[in-house]
């Protein structure tokens, strides 16, 4: 089954960009793993403020946004141990990772591959070379798909690398830089 359902922006943008990965919402549709969600961007217009600071609100409106996302996870309410009230359920959203279609590498050489990095590397140097900051960001994520096209001969899928992005993530948070390891030496 699909379900339309509001969402408000700030978290339409966060389901949007991976962050959220859940919904919140009252049982009353019968939602099941598999169901598909519609969520549609709803937003109201800030009107005015009042003398007192408080905002009044006007004209709910779609915004003509909207993102579909796949029922893989259902905690409903009233179930002993659990917090949350019945009648409500917390409903997780399917995680898709990348899909990369029409790459089709099967008669691509892994020495191919690693030549088409090679290539890439050279491209994206040289558009910093040229300080074309442009074409140095596309230069970049062709060198990226270059390099997850060589991990899936390796039978590493862009799915599996996205799903170790979090971890990624905190070692970059959490790593302390040594400048002076990457200072130019005379």
């Amino acid at each position: 089954m699909e379900y339309e359902l509001k969402i408000l922006p700030q978290y339409f943008k966060a389901v949007q960009d991976g962050s959220k990965t859940f919904e919140f919402r009252k049982d009353d549709r019968g939602f099941e793993i598999g169901d598909t969600l519609i969520l549609k961007e709803w937003d109201y217009d800030l009107i005015y403020k009042t003398e007192y600071g408080e905002e009044k609100w006007g004209n709910p409106h779609y915004t003509g946004r909207s993102i579909k996302k796949e029922i893989s996870y259902i905690l409903r309410g009233g179930i002993p141990g659990c917090r949350v009230r019945k009648g409500l359920a917390i409903l997780g959203l399917k995680y898709e990772g990348i899909k990369l279609n029409n790459i089709d590498l099967s008669n691509i050489s892994m020495v191919q591959q690693v030549q088409k990095i090679q290539e890439e590397d050279g491209e994206f140097i040289e558009a910093l070379e040229n300080s074309d900051s442009d074409n140095a960001i596309e230069e970049f994520f062709d060198l990226i798909q270059a390099r997850i096209g060589l991990l899936q001969k390796f039978g590493i899928s862009a799915e599996i690398i996205m799903s170790k992005y979090h971890k990624h993530l905190e070692k970059i948070k959490n790593r302390p830089r040594k400048e002076d390891k990457y200072e130019q030496r005379d």
